[in-house]
């Protein structure tokens, strides 16, 4: 295939682009509208891909040896060291959605996987250390779609209505769909194929060589202004993707020696541009996986991860992408295809390999015996259908351990039941249409009813209190776990909010007697957030629940973090989610409890 002329200043709006998106990625609050990246490339893939499906001796072997040849090497790797690090330190239910990623990257899908699993400008998306691939995904679909219909146009010598009719047919749908499903239009082929038609039109077309300097730099100011001024606020996708897409074009179009020209033509523009595709595929798993650890990094940290991006980008062009490009050999190409095949193959077979973690909430044997039915979420499980032996009591967080202690207390009947928070005499408030089994008076309910059925009837010789806590400040006032924020969950307050909960508690706990023994399970490690934060603002509470179990014989306490986490990090695969423990995090608190002899009968 003979060389197309070299346009530097496109390697400059590359370079435009990947700042705007990496930006964007490390700073969301700084540069609100730098996604608009994203739509910069489309419209470069979109002219250059036409120009070399037009040139004289195109051929279809060639074109898409050289497309396998650009994008597989960089993408292998990247897909590959992020499998590697998400299965050493993921959680079960994370890893297991990387790994999915993993097989739609692969396979040149990831937009459609993306579609189905999160939306781009929804904060869980951040956890995805693959969910940029989503744009990547929607070039491949059009590099394998457009080679074709271009050739069938060209015989027909109907190119540039048909370049027309499928932009304006896309558009169409991506503006209907923006209204009606804005994440099919922000993640579906067929709704941004436009966008790289937009490109496509360029080929043949330019600016008068007179109104160049102008329309570049027109150009320029509408990515800028689209970057600077729209947000993941702004209503989108819509209307207003057309101005970052116009921008480009205008640029595009406008090629010469011109000072935006000049600009985009510049050694520091064009180096940048040059690793823009790599950089692409390394700065978002990284800033991701950070995240995954610290939910709130500091810009040290941020800054340190976007260099190592910069860094990882230059090694691989320098040493993968650059030299295989140059290559000829089509045998290397199948091969490259062959190893990205094959790591999809491992993928599929390491996702299905991966023990599936219970989202059980209730069995057959706790509602036959219990058969309460309320509003809103309700977790009821007993390992052995006779009367229960074993108590968990409280949220989710008493659920998550149902798993190791049916395991590590094989000869007791083990009953997690309920839903809320283990106290007495304290008031949730929520909406009444909100599906919240434990807020307003709903919380009475499902109190009074365990108490009746679950507490008073049951031959119980042990009960573990454990829930998602909440947090106080040195002051006793309630603050957001994850945030430090003041907050107020629940009342009455009377003095300190700590106060009065440790009151709700301790109420608890003289319903339970003290004829069984008790343990109360403080909070379990929350992924991305540092270790020292976590305990500082756990600390009000756990000394206030140290202190009364000192006062009580029955009562110990346990510190999961004591036993998932070190000085710094945590054992985050012992997590199944942000907060909740796995199979394996159940068996290690379980096996945690046995070893303090917690289990052990009352006095």
């Amino acid at each position: 295939m003979s060389a197309t002329p070299y346009r530097p200043d496109i390697d400059g709006l590359r370079a435009v682009a990947v700042l705007a998106v990496v930006a964007y990625h490390a700073w969301p609050r700084a540069l609100g509208g730098g996604f608009v990246g994203v739509d910069v490339f489309f419209v470069i893939s979109g002219f250059l891909i036409t120009r070399i499906l037009l040139a004289p001796d195109f051929s279809f072997a060639s074109f898409y040896a050289r497309r396998v040849r650009r994008i597989f090497p960089a993408l292998l790797i990247v897909l590959a060291a992020t499998a590697a690090i998400g299965a050493t330190f993921l959680p079960p239910d994370n890893l297991r959605n990387l790994l999915v990623h993993t097989i739609g990257g692969g396979l040149f899908v990831a937009n459609i996987v993306s579609y189905h699993d999160v939306g781009y400008f929804n904060g869980v998306a951040e956890l995805k250390p693959l969910v940029h691939l989503w744009s990547l995904g929607v070039e491949e679909q059009f590099y394998l779609l457009w080679p074709v219909l271009v050739w069938l146009a060209v015989r027909k010598k109907v190119l540039a209505p048909a370049i027309a009719i499928v932009a304006v047919a896309s558009l169409a749908l991506f503006l209907w769909w923006s209204e009606r499903d804005p994440r099919a239009a922000f993640y579906l082929s067929p709704a941004r194929f436009w966008e790289l038609l937009a490109g496509a039109m360029l080929v043949r077309t330019a600016v008068p060589e007179r109104w160049r300097g102008a329309a570049a730099a027109t150009g320029l100011a509408l990515i800028a202004a689209s970057a600077v001024l729209l947000s993941a606020e702004t209503e989108l996708p819509g209307m207003l993707m057309l101005v970052p897409v116009a921008g480009a074009c205008l640029v595009v179009a406008s090629p010469g020696a011109h000072r935006a020209g000049r600009l985009l033509a510049s050694r520091a523009a064009v180096a940048i541009g040059l690793i823009s595709y790599p950089l692409y595929l390394w700065h978002w798993p990284l800033l991701s996986l950070l995240r995954n650890f610290d939910r709130a990094p500091s810009t040290a940290a941020i800054c340190a991860t976007v260099a190592l991006a910069f860094v990882l980008a230059t090694l691989t062009w320098r040493t993968v992408e650059r030299p295989l490009v140059a290559l000829r050999l089509r045998p290397l190409a199948a091969t490259l295809a062959a190893a990205m095949l094959a790591g999809v193959g491992l993928a599929a077979a390491a996702r299905e390999a991966m023990p599936a973690e219970s989202n059980e909430i209730a069995n057959a044997a706790c509602t036959a015996r219990y058969p309460f039915r309320p509003d809103g979420l309700w977790f009821c499980r007993l390992s052995k259908d006779t009367a229960p032996t074993v108590l968990l009591l409280g949220d989710s967080h008493a659920n998550h351990l149902y798993d190791g202690v049916a395991e590590v207390f094989p000869n007791d009947a083990v009953l997690a039941i309920g839903a809320c928070m283990p106290t007495v005499g304290l008031v949730y408030p929520g909406r009444a249409d909100g599906g919240d089994a434990c807020v307003n008076e709903r919380f009475a309910v499902q109190s009074e009813y365990l108490q009746r059925r679950a507490i008073e009837k049951a031959p119980l010789r042990w009960v573990v209190l454990s829930a998602m806590w909440r947090s106080f400040d040195a002051e006793g006032r309630e603050i957001d776990s994850w945030t430090g924020a003041p907050t107020s969950t629940f009342g009455p307050v009377t003095g300190s909010a700590l106060d009065a909960y440790v009151a709700g508690i301790e109420r608890q706990l003289d319903r339970l007697g003290n004829d069984v023994a008790v343990t109360i399970v403080l909070d379990t490690p929350r992924r991305g957030l540092a270790v020292d934060v976590q305990r500082r603002r756990q600390a009000p509470f756990r000394q206030r629940i140290v202190a009364l179990a000192q006062r009580r014989a029955n009562v110990q306490v346990l510190d999961p973090m004591t036993t998932l986490c070190g000085d710094t990090w945590c054992a985050w695969n012992r997590l199944r989610d942000a907060n909740h423990l796995s199979h394996a995090g159940s068996v290690v608190v379980a096996r945690a409890l046995a070893e303090r002899g917690a289990a052990l009968k009352a006095p």
